[in-house]
């Protein structure tokens, strides 16, 4: 078990030195993902609503942009039904397979069919023994780690 919470401790700074380097490319529900994963996490107590706000100001001193063009559901359709995937996965590789960008996530399933869409993968899903990772997990990893731009 420690061998895993360094492994995902060195994938988070992985991700985090990524952000700092590179510009971020996001779809508008980020902000909710974000908002959710920290009200729950908040409200089981396992941290204080002062690391909350740090966290939340750390994320908007990186350079993440919102991918303004992506509110229009109809494309978010077709590429969710071409690669099986649910909207929310979709609204994050789609921008990405369009405009050529690199994916981060720790979600095995977004890892699969980014890499059938075409679309490098920065970092990839957890060992086979933490593919039951807790949703929440899966939504931070995907928030946190949007495909990066140029």
């Amino acid at each position: 078990m420690r061998t895993d919470r360094t492994r995902t401790g060195r994938d988070q700074r992985r991700t985090l030195d990524l952000l700092i380097e590179q510009d971020a490319l996001v779809p508008p529900l980020r902000a909710y993902e974000v908002a959710h994963v920290l009200a729950v996490v908040e409200r089981g107590k396992p941290i204080h609503e002062a690391a909350v706000a740090q966290f939340l100001d750390l994320l908007h001193q990186l350079s993440i942009r919102i991918a303004a063009d992506e509110l229009d559901p109809h494309p978010l359709v077709d590429f969710s039904r071409r690669h099986q995937l649910s909207a929310y996965d979709a609204a994050y590789l789609a921008p990405a397979a369009r405009q050529g960008l690199a994916l981060t996530t720790h979600d095995s399933q977004l890892a699969a069919r980014a890499t059938t869409a075409g679309v490098q993968l920065l970092s990839g899903p957890p060992p086979p023994a933490r593919q039951q990772a807790s949703t929440a997990a899966s939504v931070t990893a995907a928030s946190a780690a949007p495909p990066l731009g140029p």
